[in-house]
């Protein structure tokens, strides 16, 4: 690291310079009448390294008559040094820090080449923090509306046929949305109407919280909930931040000392490399896996050295972290029977749900919920028992016009490596209520409990056990085995499941599933319950990884019933077209289904796949034909007007839309092949690939004298419209309007001449303009 630094101060370059900046600020420093030149300090300028690693090229260091070297308290900090505060002094009103006087300290100054090295205590350095997680992008509150459609047809042989079709419209701008969605069937001659959901929605970002207003679904809590209302919501949405983690993540501490390289393994896992300097390391937001795991921290120093920092752990999306709030609250009116009727409104309901991180081991909740005739309120908390899990335990109060209803629940979770276990227990009085469920049978009891245990290296076996007990005293259980092994590329599954208590027999199925190929799958199962037997073979090709292409499948059953059904599935970038067609042995049935949707934004009016989730579209002007791809999968090529749709892109997260290079002309001009897009939820963001008019112009540049222009100068059009760089024997390849004539100025070392070039009106053939002289 010294070499370093005095490669950057050698004796050619930097010395002189150094010497006349030294000059300079002995004289602005220099001893005025009524200050005495024995107590005046020699100011340097000197290349600084701290611990080997060099960290100024140049900083100003005080010499004092005695021999003591000041340095800037300010400049101590920004090296990562943490200076002792009560060593600080004054000189011209700037606080420094004796460092040769501090100890512990090991400072050294090559007056000669003007360095100073400082060692100072690792301990005694500013902690290098990392954060392994990405950091939120910005999202673009793009304007815009689409149309969505799913239309299905079903027809069987003596049956009526049947439409139904599912439609969904959104309306954006400045990152709200307006959505509305409604279904409609049309069986036997009768056309019937449904309305879903009508909702505006507005996210806060920077607070990670959504107000609705409409349609929604409350909050749930620990004993269930989660009703339709029409109302007002006002709620957290962790979704607007995907790289924000809401549970308490592990972190670990070393040191280095040395420039060191820092590897950081998860469950013996690399998972992240980075170079330090010296000093304390702090890595936060691990990127871990939940239940119980190990993180180690290895830092090798520049000599090959290695340090080892190993620490167990345990992280539960069940808790949140200390101080962050969950929480959930609406207003409105119950909606009754969604999904079958369009307006049928309950009684005004008023919900609120919150959960607050206590500290990393307790998270706290308290909700509450009142209607007409009837109110409930519990409290609960998840307590993390080290890593040997978590426990959660709540208890509710009801009162209602059945009378006055309490209810408790238990619960407990373990998820480690190779075993896990969890189970929860719901006990509530034959009076409890809650809002949404006061006409239905409760639920006095309910049961349940899993187990995964890792038998092996490639067999995981697991259990289930599901116990209600209704209101009528009507029990309902039920156990589940399931153990699944990886044999080479294949997958073999046997599943067990019995209604225990009930005379009839259990039900057991084996799967055995084999990848050919990315795109193409051969399945064959077998089920089996009591002398009951069917047996089934499949076979399937998937759509291409672009998504724009065909994909089937084939499956023939045999057994209790007799069927054989295919099926053929056309997506390209407008949309997607379905055929499928079953026999059952009583007749044939087939089934037609297309979806797309339309979108408008940007004054575009296009044709797209379904739209999922937010949406856009790529501009690339003057460029038809181009593929265009969305997070590397191929979303379609521009039309005419160097434009496609983006249907599937991630809200509030980092898109990468990028071109096909070789679908672009050599002429082409276009800055930037790849561009990152953020859009908000269900809106749009717009991707413009800047570039100029295809085509371009080579001309040679030479000074006065007629020498070249020398290669790395630049030449920058005086009007801000682009700049260009010289290629050896002053050759300079010209981007520009047809026509135009360009003022230039090329930029030679400290030297600037001018030079103006007629463009011709075709660049399409890159036009050689000859030799131009720079004045």
């Amino acid at each position: 690291m010294q070499l370093y630094a005095q490669s950057l101060l050698s004796d050619k370059m930097v010395r002189p310079a150094a010497w006349a900046c030294a000059l300079a600020l002995a004289l602005a420093f220099a001893p005025s009448p009524g200050r005495s030149a024995v107590d005046a300090s020699s100011p340097l300028i000197c290349a600084v390294t701290v611990n080997g690693s060099a960290v100024s090229q140049g900083a100003i260091v005080l010499k004092e008559p005695e021999g003591t070297l000041l340095v800037r308290f300010d400049d101590l900090q920004s090296w990562r040094v943490i200076p002792p505060r009560s060593r600080i002094v004054t000189r011209d009103g700037a606080a420094y820090v004796p460092v040769t006087s501090i100890p512990g300290w090991r400072v050294t100054l090559d007056a000669a080449k003007l360095i100073l090295d400082i060692t100072v205590p690792v301990a005694e350095l500013l902690p290098t923090t990392i954060d392994l997680f990405g950091s939120r992008a910005s999202p673009q509150a793009g304007t815009g509306a689409f149309f969505d459609y799913d239309v299905h047809e079903h027809t069987q042989a003596g049956t009526p046929s049947t439409l139904g079709a599912l439609f969904q419209f959104g309306v954006s701008g400045g990152g709200s949305v307006a959505l509305g969605s409604l279904a409609a069937t049309n069986f036997g001659g009768r056309f019937h109407t449904i309305r879903l959901d009508t909702t505006w929605q507005h996210d806060y970002v920077d607070c990670r919280t959504s107000l609705r207003i409409g349609d929604a679904q409350s909050g749930l809590n620990a004993f269930g909930g989660g009703i339709h209302f029409t109302g007002v919501q006002l709620a957290t949405n962790f979704g607007t931040d995907p790289y924000f983690r809401t549970f308490p993540t592990p972190s670990i501490q070393g040191s280095a000392n040395q420039p060191s390289l820092v590897d950081i393994y998860v469950n013996n896992a690399l998972v992240a490399s980075q170079n330090v300097g010296a000093g304390p390391i702090a890595l936060t937001q691990l990127p871990v896996v939940t239940g119980a795991g190990q993180v180690q921290l290895v830092v090798t120093d520049v000599l090959g050295r290695r340090q080892v920092v190993t620490e167990q752990y345990y992280a539960s999306p069940m808790l949140l972290k200390r101080g962050l709030s969950d929480y959930s609250y609406e207003a409105g009116f119950e909606r009754r029977n969604y999904g079958t009727a369009s307006g049928d409104y309950g009684p005004y309901v008023v919900l609120g749900s919150e959960r607050l991180g206590i500290s990393d081991r307790l998270t706290g909740e308290a909700h509450g919920e009142f209607s007409k005739g009837l109110h409930m309120l519990s409290i609960g908390a998840n307590v993390a028992l080290g890593s040997a899990g978590v426990l959660s335990a709540a208890a509710a109060e009801s009162g209602s016009a059945a009378g006055n209803g309490s209810g408790w629940v238990l619960g407990y979770d373990y998820a480690g490596r190779g075993f896990g276990f969890g189970g929860r227990v719901q006990v509530d009085s034959d009076r409890f209520r809650q809002v949404g469920y006061e006409t239905s049978t409760p639920i006095k009891r309910q049961e349940q409990a899993q187990l995964s245990l890792q038998v092996g290296r490639r067999a995981v076996l697991t259990a289930s056990y599901t116990a209600q007990v209704a209101g009528n005293d009507v029990s309902v259980k039920i156990g589940t085995i399931n153990i699944s092994e990886q044999i080479g590329r294949a997958s073999l599954v046997v599943q067990g499941l019995k209604q225990l208590g009930s005379p009839a027999p259990p039900l057991a199925s084996v799967f055995f599933v084999l990848p050919i190929d990315s795109r193409h799958s051969a399945t064959a199962s077998m089920q089996l319950q009591g002398n009951q037997r069917e047996e089934q073979f499949e076979f399937q090709q998937g759509l291409p990884p672009s998504a724009v292409g065909m994909g089937y499948r084939i499956r023939t059953q045999e057994g209790e019933t007799h069927q054989s059904d295919g099926m053929l599935t056309f997506q390209g970038q407008a949309g997607s077209l379905t055929l499928e067609s079953s026999n059952y042995g009583f007749g044939q049935s087939n089934d037609v289904d297309v979806s797309g949707a339309v979108a408008l934004l940007a004054r575009h009016a296009f044709f797209t796949r379904q739209i999922t989730a937010s949406y856009g579209l790529a501009e690339v002007p003057g460029y038809a034909g181009v593929r265009v791809y969305e997070n590397n999968q191929e979303i379609g090529r521009t039309n005419r007007y160097g434009v496609v749709g983006l249907p599937t892109l991630l809200p509030y997260q980092a898109n990468t839309v990028a071109l096909e290079a070789r679908d672009l002309p050599i002429t082409a001009n276009v800055q930037n092949a790849k561009i990152i897009a953020v859009p908000y939820f269900r809106s749009p963001a717009i991707v413009r690939f800047e570039s100029q008019p295809p085509g371009g112009a080579l001309v040679r540049i030479v000074d006065a004298d007629g020498k070249p222009l020398p290669a790395g100068a630049v030449l920058k059009s005086l009007s801000g419209s682009g700049e260009w760089p010289v290629a050896e024997d002053g050759q300079v390849y010209l981007l520009g309007v047809p026509g135009a004539e360009m003022q230039l100025a090329a930029i030679v070392g400290a030297l600037t001449c001018h030079v103006t070039i007629k463009l011709p009106r075709d660049l399409s053939q890159i036009p050689n303009l000859g030799t131009a002289v720079c004045r």
